[in-house]
C-alpha cells in the first residue's frame, strides 16, 4: 500500500501503471476468494457430519441407558417415573437441540479467532484507540447476557406453560354452543385469541422481541464503535500522522473484520442460548441413568428428582418445531 501512494517500484513494476501487475493481483484476489470458499463449504460440510454424529451417539447412549431402566419409565403421566411422551422428548427433541446447539457453537469457532486476530491487530496498530473502542462496545455487548437469559425462559416457559390455547378456545366455544351464543370477534379477549401469559403463542412474540432488542445492542455497540473510529482516529490521522492513510486504511479494513466476525460469534452465542434449559435437562439425565446403571442394583434405583422435575412439565415439544427461522 506504501508503494501504491508513492508510485514506487514493486518487484520491478510501477504498481500505478502496470497492467501485468494489476493482473497478478486480481488473479491471486480471484484465487483467494474461490480458496476461502471452498474452504468454508467443507468446514460447513464437516460441522454437519461431526452434529450429525454427535446426535445419533446421544440418542444410542440415551437408548442403551434406557433399557436398562424400565421402572424408571411409564406410558401413562406418574408421579415417580417419566411419561413415555417425555420419553420420547429425551430421545428425540432433547438430543436434537444438543446437536443444534453443537452446530451453532461450531460455526462460531472461525469467527471467534477472526475476532482474536483482528483485535490484535488494530491494538498493535494503535492500542490507545483500539481500548477505548472495545470498552464503549462492550456495554451494550454485556446486554446481551440479559437478552439470551430472556430467550431462554420464554423456551422454558412454553414447556412448562398453561392450558394450551386450543383447550381454551374449544371450551368457549363449547360454552357458546351449548348457550346458542354467537361469539363476536370484538368481545373476545385476547388471552382467548392467544391464550396466558405462558401460552406458546404470547412467549414467541416474547421471544422475537428480545431477539430484536438484543439486534438493537449490537447496532448500537457497532455504532459506537465507528464513532469512536472517526473522531479519535481522524484526529489522530491529522494531527500526529499526516499523509499516512495506509496506516488508517488498514486499520478500517481490520475493524470491519472485528466487527463483523464478533457479529456472528454473538448471534451464535445469543441462538445458542435457547438450547440451555433443554441440553443441561437431557446431560443430566444421561449422567443420572449412567450412574444409575453402574450401581450394584440398577432395578432398585429410583429416578432422581431432577430428572423426574425437568421431565413433568407441560407442553413438549416436536420435532418440526423448529426456532432457528423465528
Amino acid at each position: 500500500m506504501r508503494a501504491l501512494e508513492g508510485n514506487e517500484l514493486l518487484y520491478g513494476y510501477a504498481p500505478r501503471t502496470s497492467l501485468a501487475l494489476f493482473a497478478l493481483v486480481a488473479v491471486a484476489t480471484a484465487v483467494l476468494f474461490f480458496g476461502f470458499a471452498l474452504l468454508e463449504y467443507r468446514s460447513n460440510m464437516a460441522i454437519i457430519d461431526t452434529c450429525r454424529r454427535y446426535q445419533a451417539s446421544g440418542a444410542q447412549q440415551a437408548l442403551s441407558l434406557s433399557s436398562r431402566l424400565p421402572h424408571w419409565f411409564s406410558p401413562e403421566k406418574s408421579p415417580r417415573r417419566v411419561s413415555f411422551r417425555h420419553l420420547q422428548q429425551i430421545l428425540s427433541t432433547d438430543v436434537s437441540h444438543r446437536s443444534r446447539m453443537a452446530r451453532l457453537l461450531l460455526r462460531s469457532v472461525i469467527p471467534a479467532v477472526r475476532v482474536m486476530l483482528s483485535a490484535g491487530a488494530i491494538l498493535y496498530i494503535n492500542l490507545q484507540f483500539s481500548l477505548l473502542i472495545f470498552v464503549i462496545i462492550g456495554i451494550p455487548i454485556a446486554g446481551l447476557y440479559w437478552v439470551s437469559k430472556k430467550i431462554a425462559d420464554t423456551i422454558t416457559s412454553r414447556e412448562r406453560g398453561s392450558q394450551p390455547v386450543f383447550a381454551q378456545q374449544l371450551e368457549l366455544l363449547s360454552t357458546s354452543w351449548e348457550n346458542k351464543a354467537h361469539l363476536l370477534p370484538g368481545a373476545i379477549d385476547q388471552e382467548l385469541a392467544l391464550g396466558q401469559a405462558g401460552s406458546r403463542h404470547r412467549l414467541y412474540f416474547k421471544r422475537l422481541k428480545a431477539k430484536t432488542f438484543g439486534q438493537l445492542l449490537m447496532n448500537t455497540a457497532n455504532t459506537l464503535g465507528l464513532m469512536v473510529l472517526v473522531l479519535s482516529l481522524g484526529f489522530w490521522v491529522l494531527q500526529e500522522e499526516q499523509g499516512n492513510w495506509s496506516l488508517w486504511v488498514t486499520y478500517l479494513i481490520a475493524l470491519r473484520y472485528f466487527f463483523t466476525s464478533l457479529n456472528r460469534v454473538v448471534q451464535a452465542v445469543v441462538k445458542s442460548a435457547r438450547f440451555n434449559r433443554q441440553v443441561r435437562r437431557f446431560m443430566e439425565f444421561l449422567a443420572a441413568a449412567t450412574l444409575a446403571a453402574n450401581s450394584p442394583n440398577p432395578e432398585n434405583t429410583p429416578c432422581p428428582d431432577r430428572v423426574l422435575h425437568a421431565y413433568q412439565g407441560g407442553d413438549t415439544y416436536s420435532d418440526d418445531d423448529d426456532f432457528d427461522e423465528d
